[in-house]
């Protein structure tokens, strides 16, 4: 499970500056979600796993991050997740 609800994410600012409040500067952050958003922390987890284990293959590095992670709640909060479905 990879991280892609409610990602503050760089954002291209807005170029139409008639709909800006004078003194109110657009934001170059926004909060995204999707699968765009999930991917970059999924590649970055990936290259390192890759840089700590050069043998491996790619379908050792995603069975490495499949089963190895944790999953919290919004309140910080540990749910447990069994890799044992029998």
């Amino acid at each position: 499970m990879a991280p892609g609800v409610s990602i503050l994410a760089a954002t291209i600012p807005s170029t139409d500056s008639e709909d800006v409040p004078p003194g109110k500067k657009p934001s170059a952050y926004a909060i995204k979600s999707g699968t765009s958003m999930a991917c970059p922390h999924v590649a970055g987890a990936a290259a390192f796993v890759k840089s700590a284990h050069p043998g491996w293959t790619p379908s050792m590095i995603r069975s490495a991050l499949m089963t190895t992670g944790t999953k919290w709640s919004e309140h910080s909060i540990l749910i447990h997740i069994s890799w044992n479905h029998y």
